[in-house]
């Protein structure tokens, strides 16, 4: 009689941690999932909790504000208000003379499109259009509710197509949660740009989850299984099916996959296996020492970086090689036959160029096409000024 008595008790105390463990599971995954409303008491970064306030943390879930723009454009801009399923979105479109096309930028979680305006200014620099939009649930955009990728993908969906309505080749351009989002849009809801830059997508809805245990220092397993159960049962889908390396095998644009060597949420194996199964034209570019952040402002750091074979230009796609060295801070202006695209002088760009003085060509200046007038652009290397000066017809190549 004591030894089944003893079996019972074993039996209830084994019930009684099964319900536990998945009603902490099931606040994590809620509040994973759903931002609040009040700003004034976020959880702090996992990596920075003290031990008391990591177990409270791994108790009750992270308590994460809705992202707020905390900064608005210094270029000319309007703000958008377009439709999704997932409800209203709010966008800021800036548009540039004689636009080449245009690039959609989508943020990460828990971010919002404020985040990338040095981004979008960079593009505005090449000569595009810029349309920067919050998700559903942040920064402007109605809701509350994020899916890490799964709902926002309709969202990345309904801004690229509004843009196809319009003249001229769409970009996305879209960082972590916007980048799984892009691939799910286009892998299963048909979504057809003309090219894709991702900034280190996570490999699954799994690996995300385990990311966020890691990161914690504590085990992932099972909590980061009962997470991703629980994330889409309280959202109505199925969350392990949100895998961004599945999407890639269903996703024919050509795509220019970034990611960063220090990255503490997404592993070089997720970035490798996303790259393999790419579909379509791809490329890789890897960022020594890089975390998980966009990566436009780590070229300066970086060296020598290519974007190629995605933007109109050199050889029927623009070429772009720059050489960047520690604490140098430079100007490039890129030159083509008929034409000229540039910073202002005086204005910084997304890498950290900054043009201090130009000659041979002035903002909206077409020069004929026989005209053999050289471009001058007048660059600060270390605090020396230096001049490159480029003949009609020079492709932008700068190594």
């Amino acid at each position: 009689m004591p030894r089944r008595r003893l079996v019972r008790r074993g039996l209830l105390a084994v019930a009684l941690g099964f319900v536990l463990l998945n009603a902490v599971a099931f606040f994590h995954a809620w509040r994973f999932t759903h931002f609040t409303a009040d700003p004034s008491q976020p959880t702090g970064s996992p990596e920075q909790l003290t031990l008391a306030g990591k177990l409270w943390v791994l108790a009750t879930g992270v308590r994460t504000p809705k992202p707020r723009n905390l900064a608005r454009p210094t270029f000319p801009y309007a703000t958008v208000q377009l439709v999704s399923p997932n409800g209203r979105l709010e966008s800021w479109y800036g548009a540039v003379p004689r636009a080449r096309g245009t690039v959609a930028l989508f943020h990460g979680y828990t971010s919002s499109k404020s985040q990338l305006l040095h981004e979008a200014g960079y593009f505005r620099c090449l000569g595009y259009n810029v349309l920067l939009t919050d998700f559903a649930g942040s920064g402007g955009s109605q809701g509350y509710c994020c899916t890490v990728g799964y709902r926002e993908a309709a969202d990345v969906a309904a801004v690229v197509r509004w843009l196809q309505r319009r003249p001229g080749p769409v970009f996305i351009y879209a960082n972590s949660m916007g980048a799984v989002a892009t691939l799910r849009a286009e892998a299963e809801l048909g979504l057809r740009p003309t090219a894709n830059l991702l900034e280190c997508p996570y490999g699954s809805m799994l690996a995300t989850a385990q990311s966020r245990f890691r990161s914690m220092g504590v085990p992932a397993f099972p909590m980061a299984n009962l997470l991703v159960f629980w994330g889409g049962a309280a959202n109505g889908f199925n969350a392990s099916a949100l895998d961004a390396t599945a999407y890639a095998a269903r996703t024919p644009t050509p795509t220019l996959l970034m990611w960063g060597t220090a990255d503490p949420r997404v592993t070089h194996a997720e970035t490798d296996a996303i790259f393999t199964a790419l579909a379509g034209p791809r490329q890789r570019q890897d960022f020594p020492g890089s975390g998980h952040e966009p990566y436009c402002g780590s070229m300066r750091h970086y060296g020598s970086t290519r974007w190629q074979g995605f933007w109109p230009g050199s050889s029927a796609k623009l070429r772009l090689h720059v050489l960047l060295n520690e604490g140098a801070q430079e100007s490039v202006t890129i030159r083509e036959a008929g034409a000229s695209r540039y910073c202002p002088a005086g204005r910084s760009s997304a890498l950290g160029f900054f043009v201090e003085s130009q000659t041979g060509t002035k903002s909206g200046y077409s020069a004929p096409k026989n005209d053999n007038l050289s471009l001058e652009t007048r660059i600060l290397w270390a605090g020396t000024s230096l001049v490159i000066r480029a003949a009609r017809g020079f492709q932008p190549s700068f190594n």
